[in-house]
């Protein structure tokens, strides 16, 4: 915690100085770490029992047609899907496919035998749930803004 900015009369110099020096000794006064950070994130983006816990209670939808839903099939089908980018990604570093995205090479990857039939629907499916998922609904300027009164206001 910074105490510097906080200036009251009589209290300043305890909370510039051993109370400063006590939020620097215990851990409750520092950020988490990057590491941690970075496993929390890897956590939250990998299905399963820990994920459950954090979104138990929330409602989530199985119906794409809902934008929850949605958003919960795209997370699920690219989930699934990683593990056929990575052949693809793996193929690109030894020079079997040219550089490109994994979604892009698909059709490649597919010709030369190394993802099966399977594997490529489902990199298809998971391409089209997330850009499905990223569409921005747009409206006309009549349909946002609300009708208007046409009498003024006294």
């Amino acid at each position: 915690m910074n105490f510097q900015n906080l200036n009251i009369p009589g209290l300043s110099w305890l909370l510039r100085g051993p109370i400063a020096l006590w939020s620097r000794i215990n851990p409750m006064g520092r950020m988490p770490s990057d590491k941690l950070g970075s496993e929390i994130a890897r956590v939250i983006q990998t299905p399963g029992p820990q994920r459950d816990g954090l979104t138990a209670g929330i409602y989530i939808p199985s119906n794409p047609d809902e934008a929850l839903g949605r958003l919960e099939r795209a997370f699920v089908l690219s989930y699934k899907a990683e593990v056929i980018a990575s052949k693809i990604k793996a193929a690109i570093q030894v020079r079997q496919l040219p550089k490109d995205r994994p979604e892009h090479l698909v059709a490649q990857a597919l010709e030369i035998g190394m993802i099966s039939q399977e594997d490529a629907k489902l990199m298809r499916e998971a391409e089209e749930a997330r850009d499905d998922a990223i569409q921005v609904d747009s409206f006309t300027q009549e349909e946002y803004m609300p009708a208007m009164p046409t009498t003024p206001r006294k």
